[in-house]
């Protein structure tokens, strides 16, 4: 993996700084670590983490 990418709040206008949050998603918990404002504490889920984990969530699902 090259240099880290840089990720700009758009409210505050600060880099965000990776944080462990959790998520919910059709009554699965979830935790990943993810960038998020320092200052307002907004978060930015990645298009790629979001269709993993939803789909995750999904599988899980169908198997029950």
């Amino acid at each position: 993996m090259s240099e880290k990418q840089r990720i700009i709040c758009s409210r505050c206008g600060v880099e965000l700084e990776n944080k462990l949050v959790s998520f919910e998603y059709i009554g699965h918990r979830l935790q990943n670590e993810i960038p998020c404002c320092p200052k307002c504490g907004q978060c930015y889920v990645s298009p790629e983490l979001a269709a993993g984990k939803m789909r995750e969530a999904e599988m899980e699902m169908e198997d029950k």
